[in-house]
């Protein structure tokens, strides 16, 4: 009877040995079980035993994880169930986003309550600007996410008065933002939406529902939402600016570091850009002193130092998109010292199941999120992906040389990254029309992700997984 079983065995054996050797991905499930193990009753234990019988000699890793993710494990907040009159200081406490003709933003009071609110358009507000306002607070409308910890929404009904600008890193971040703002609309009279600002900096209040509507039936949400594809373009792109310069590669990682702190900032400094933000650090920093950089190790520091920073990010469905994208092409992408000594025609087919493999890895979690899952979304990816790739290179490159020649910047952008974001949006509607593009889908419980996890593990085979 066990002999059937035999294979099994020995591909469980050989994953154990393989991920025994990366103490910082253990650590980082021990983390997320004791951060579940109050708010489940201590139900999460039952995920963490068998592991912890399988990885015996880690006992110490599994023990500061589960110990680290108890103590931070972010508590249940207080929600405002009744309107009251507030007047007083606030302080801004996250990166305010555009959101139509208005800055949302979430403030925080004297007494700690954080509160969602929205500063008209034209206002300069930057993460740790103090005001002083007057206003009700309400309770958060219905099916409302507050990963913030906002307990409700701050309606201002009077004059709001800048007491105290906050660190000046904040601010350059904001009128980064507003300067590449400015430039698009500068360079595109017809306005396309704007599409290039969503791209770049997370800025989506151009956009209109129905290509929301869309980007859903196609599985392509995530183009305008700024994360880990977009963070490591741009890590990309700054590289290859700096490698040319002469000095050394400590200088080179600093830069590169103030640089992408600078962009996450001024996208939005969401979870998945800054987990991105610091994977990108992680394995330029290895490429530049000429050392073998480990995915999953990498992977999972950047996302443990994240959650230890701001715990309550184990709530925000965007992080969790990003490490089962991120974690699907570690664990079934070959790495790009491999990828290059493939053939063209080895490379297209990895392109496309690289794709294949992205779309189901994330396609549980949107699939719950949205109540739709989009059955071309790989295919739409395929062709999708690579533009926009191109398209944010193009935007980023056009608005730094309209920083000396503002002339030629437009131009530029004109030429050639208008073409490629009507390209864009021509895919994305035309892939919407498709009669199957997606189907509707009942809730589940999320508990069904575990099985799937594992069986994702599973179909692991043993190979050279550094970046």
């Amino acid at each position: 009877m066990a002999k059937p079983l035999e294979p099994l065995f020995r591909e469980l054996e050989e994953l154990r040995l393989e991920l025994e050797g990366r103490p910082a991905f253990l650590v980082f499930l021990a983390f997320l079980s004791g951060c579940g193990l109050i708010p489940s009753g201590g139900w999460s234990l039952l995920a963490i035993v068998p592991l912890f019988f399988a990885f015996r000699k880690q006992i110490l890793f599994w023990m500061a994880g589960l110990i680290l993710g108890t103590v931070l494990s972010p508590p249940p907040v207080a929600r405002i169930q009744e309107k009251s009159s507030y007047s007083g200081l606030v302080t801004v406490s996250s990166v305010p986003s555009l959101v139509r003709d208005s800055l949302s933003a979430v403030v925080a009071t004297p007494s700690g309550e954080k509160l969602r609110t929205t500063f008209p358009a034209a206002m300069v507000v930057s993460r740790g600007d103090v005001f002083q306002v007057k206003g009700e607070k309400i309770a958060l409308s219905p099916g409302a996410f507050a990963v913030e910890e906002a307990a409700g929404r701050l309606r201002l009904t009077g004059g709001v008065k800048l007491i105290r600008e906050g660190p000046a890193f904040w601010r350059w971040a904001t009128l980064t933002r507003q300067s590449f703002v400015d430039f698009v609309r500068r360079s595109d009279p017809q306005d396309r939406q704007m599409l290039a600002a969503a791209l770049c900096f997370n800025v989506t209040s151009g956009l209109e529902p129905h290509f929301y509507e869309d980007l859903r039936r196609t599985g392509t949400v995530h183009i305008v939402s700024t994360s880990g594809l977009h963070v490591m373009v741009a890590a990309g792109f700054l590289t290859l600016l700096l490698l040319p310069l002469p000095i050394k590669p400590e200088f080179k990682i600093g830069i590169l570091a103030g640089l992408l702190a600078l962009y996450a900032a001024a996208a939005g400094f969401r979870p998945p850009i800054v987990r991105a933000a610091l994977m990108s650090l992680l394995f330029v920093g290895a490429y530049l002193f000429r050392r073998q950089s480990d995915g999953l190790t990498t992977l999972s520091v950047a996302s443990l130092i994240y959650l230890i920073l701001f715990p309550r990010t184990i709530q925000d469905l965007g992080f969790w998109l990003s490490i089962f994208a991120v974690g699907s092409l570690v664990l079934f992408v070959p790495s790009a010292r491999a990828l290059s000594n493939m053939t063209w025609r080895e490379k297209f087919w990895q392109t496309v199941k690289t794709s294949l493999v992205v779309s189901l890895a994330t396609a549980p979690l949107t699939a719950w999120s949205f109540g739709e899952a989009s059955l071309i979304g790989f295919v739409i990816n395929l062709v999708v992906v690579p533009l926009v790739d191109l398209a944010i290179v193009v935007s980023l490159g056009a608005w730094m040389i309209s920083w000396v020649l503002p002339n030629l910047g437009s131009f530029v952008y004109q030429g050639l990254a208008l073409p490629l974001l009507w390209l864009i949006e021509f895919v994305i509607n035309g892939g919407s029309r498709f009669p199957l593009a997606s189907v509707s889908v009942s809730y589940f419980s999320l508990f069904w992700l575990i099985p799937f996890v594992v069986g994702a593990f599973l179909l692991w085979r043993p190979r050279d997984r550094s970046l």
